[in-house]
Parts: C-alpha cells; structure tokens; sequence
C-alpha cells in the first residue's frame, strides 16, 4: 500500500546530518512563516535550509509540492511553500554562507509585503539584517 503522505529532502544548502535529515522533514514541529509574519517581523538565524519534495493524497490542492524549512541555530524550524520567500532566501543565502564563514553574526528578517499583482493580497520576503 502506497503511503498517502511522503516527504522527501530534494536539496539543501549544505550536506545535513542524518539528524537534520529526519528534523527537516516532521514538518508538525515547525513554526509556519505564513502565520508568524502576520503579527510583524520574524527574525532568524538560519543555519541551513532544505527544499522538500511533499506528496500529501489528503491535500485539498497539487497532492505534489515543495516546501521550504529554515534551520535556525537555535533548533527551531520554519516552513513556508511561499515562492516570493524561497526566491529571497536562495538569492541571499550565497552571501549569507560568505558572511557566516567569516564569523559575522548574520540573522534573516522575514517580513510581509503587498503584492502589486494582487491588490490586497500580500507575499513573505527575507533580508539579511
């Protein structure tokens, strides 16, 4: 019998431990950026992140999708299926890594914008701080 719901690490910034490997995918112990940038800025200082491959027959939409998970140092977890952020992230990540080799304290500030293709709508972004 095929598993109704699987998840996958399909990349990630750095090679994880076979521990991160497991974190990264009980998705339920992350906190969903979705929600935790509704209230104001989320800030983070992110160790890693992987891109997951989900397939979910129970989801209402693409039963198969990726998703994003951000380790912070602290061993907190952060999920979001948001492209705007995903975007962000992979686009600054190579001067975070740099910044971060250096021994340069470096968080990520997750925030919300509004959407200028979709009035009233908003997207989630990130920038180093």
């Amino acid at each position: 019998m095929e598993n109704s719901y699987n998840v996958e690490v399909k990349s990630a910034s750095r090679t994880l431990t076979a521990k991160e490997r497991i974190m990264v995918k009980q998705l339920s112990s992350a906190q969903r950026l979705d929600e935790l940038t509704q209230d104001g800025p989320v800030y983070i200082h992110a160790d890693a992140y992987a891109i997951l491959a989900v397939h979910n027959e129970k989801s209402k939409g693409d039963k198969d999708y990726e998703t994003m998970v951000l380790l912070d140092t602290d061993g907190s977890l952060y999920v979001t299926g948001s492209a705007s952020f995903r975007n962000s992230i992979e686009q600054l990540w190579d001067d975070y890594k740099e910044l971060a080799d250096s021994g340069e304290e470096i968080s990520f500030k997750v925030f919300r914008l509004p959407s200028k293709n979709y009035k009233g709508k908003e997207f989630i972004s990130a920038t180093i701080i």
